[in-house]
């Protein structure tokens, strides 16, 4: 007897997977991870960078199934999942699984999500899917051990389509074979590349949205009898030996599927840039909070990480240490530092292409220099190592191990709640935002998502 392909194991994970076969752990970290990525979408909603998609978006006449987040506007649900995955991803802001270095939740929530409004499905639906897919992008993320970025791919729009595809499926009761083959069209359509670090370009925001409405195309298509390569994933010219020159460990992951549970390990952010920069961000608030520093006492800070840090956030270095788009200065470590320095936080409101005007962020942008170190690596995780040299010659050194959120350094979910509040705390009445709280803490018991959707709508 022939062994199943990887579209099979993925598949028949996901026609088996049944609410009461997930954890509870499980469960309550989908519910806090929809009610951040409500509160990431929404402050997103309005901004510059979402607009060209939202634009798009309105002016398509279609069918009007789905609710754009953030308001009472129905579009098809292909539009929906495009507009809504953008949204979540469009500050930075959503989260991350470390290992697998993939944004899984503005992909896969908004998929859920738009699925569950148009069949009115239960809460408990919405989580078995957004498990299902979640389990799946995760280890397929780990499996390619960082090869995507190291190949130019932006692994969240890559692996996005499949992931959403068993979301999608598992919410309509798609056939196993229209699972296979929607897999493997989806595997036709997954490719988005990074060269967005080199110029700052909006693009990026767009992979996850995009990755979901190509699942939505993959599904409806297999539906109605396209066929797709079985083997997408490990075959000759399947994904993983096209793009990262093997298959690597992927088929030992997806044994594991239902017996080990990787949800949980998803991290939430705590600051819109990548992820990359955020454990500098911890080790210099540190410092200078335990040794009364400020920034005019700073001569120098020295940045060490590993190359796939200085890939996504320090090269090239010229266009790094002079950002010119809100986008770049999420991505530029130089900025992120000085800002962190300078101001003492990091959020949305630092993300300002005034500041890169600003004399003295330029002149603290250039006391800050970064050393590739692969001994400050730790497997599946984004470490930071420092050194502050004062001027008046004292050294402070410090290092994180763990990104703040990770198993080994964790977040409580008041964290979590607190960064929602701040998120919608403009946008929102404090009884809608309150709504959203209870709706989400509470979300397997929802009969459907109508009266969350409602709630969702900016003032």
């Amino acid at each position: 007897m022939l062994s199943k392909t990887l579209s099979e194991k993925m598949a028949d994970f996901a026609l088996s997977l049944r609410y009461e076969d997930i954890p509870q752990n499980v469960v309550d970290a989908v519910k806090l991870h929809i009610l951040d990525t409500i509160g990431v979408g929404l402050l997103s909603v309005n901004t510059s960078p979402v607009s060209p998609v939202m634009k798009k978006v309105a002016n398509d006449k279609g069918v009007n199934e789905c609710t754009l987040w953030g308001s009472n506007n129905k579009v098809s649900i292909a539009d929906a999942v495009l507009c809504n995955g953008t949204i979540i991803h469009g500050l930075d802001f959503d989260d991350t699984h470390t290992g697998a270095i993939t944004h899984p939740s503005a992909s896969i929530l908004a998929t859920a999500f738009a699925y569950g409004e148009k069949l009115s499905k239960s809460g408990k639906d919405i989580i078995t899917a957004a498990v299902a897919g979640y389990e799946v992008i995760i280890r397929m993320g780990l499996a390619a051990d960082g090869a995507f970025h190291d190949n130019g791919f932006h692994p969240s729009g890559i692996l996005a389509p499949f992931a959403c595809v068993i979301t999608a499926a598992k919410l309509t009761g798609a056939s196993r074979n229209t699972i296979l083959n929607a897999l493997g069209v989806a595997g036709s359509q997954a490719g988005t590349i990074m060269e967005f670090l080199h110029d700052g370009s909006l693009v990026k925001m767009v992979h996850t949205g995009w990755g979901a409405m190509s699942a939505v195309y993959a599904l409806k298509m297999a539906e109605a009898g396209l066929s797709g390569p079985k083997t997408v994933f490990e075959g000759q010219y399947g994904v993983y030996p096209v793009h990262i020159g093997s298959v690597k460990t992927l088929p030992e992951r997806l044994e594991t599927l239902g017996s080990e549970w990787l949800t949980p390990d998803i991290a939430f952010k705590l600051y819109p840039c990548c992820h990359h920069n955020h454990s500098f961000i911890d080790v210099l608030h540190k410092l200078m909070k335990e040794n009364s520093i400020s920034a005019n006492d700073i001569e120098l800070i020295e940045a060490r990480g590993t190359h796939m840090c200085a890939s996504q956030i320090c090269e090239p270095k010229n266009v790094k240490i002079r950002p010119e788009s809100e986008y770049m200065m999420k991505f530029s470590l130089y900025y992120i530092l000085a800002m962190a320095a300078l101001n003492g936080k990091i959020t949305a409101e630092e993300i300002d292409l005034k500041y890169t005007k600003d004399p003295n962020v330029l002149e603290m942008i250039d006391r800050i220099t970064f050393i590739t170190d692969e001994s400050v690596a730790v497997k599946g995780h984004m470490p930071a190592k420092l050194k502050i040299t004062l001027k008046d010659g004292r050294v402070f050194e410090g290092e994180q191990k763990y990104e703040k959120s990770a198993k080994e350094n964790p977040i409580t979910s008041e964290d979590v709640i607190k960064k929602y509040k701040g998120c919608v705390s403009r946008y929102l009445s404090e009884e809608s935002s309150e709504a959203i709280i209870n709706k989400s803490m509470s979300f397997e018991t929802l009969d459907n998502i109508d009266g969350l959707l409602s709630d969702m709508k900016l003032d």
